[in-house]
């Protein structure tokens, strides 16, 4: 059926997406855009020797 337009999962960077991937229609894919299966890990993420990432901070809530 010509029109038909397929939903696919990108692995998303953003930690704002709490499964880890968005959905867009795959004409709409950009080049460096990776498609998501169900139970793949994360994305391999480069971490510079020299600027190794910060150590997260654990809040406590309000003090009352």
């Amino acid at each position: 059926m010509q029109g038909e337009r397929e939903l696919v999962k990108i692995v998303s960077k953003n930690p704002a997406h709490p499964n880890g991937y968005y959905t867009q229609f795959r004409d709409r894919m950009k080049p460096d855009d990776v498609e998501y299966f169900e139970g793949q890990a994360e994305p391999d993420i480069q971490v510079d020797p020299d600027n190794p990432p910060m150590e997260t901070v654990k809040r406590r809530g309000k003090n009352r």
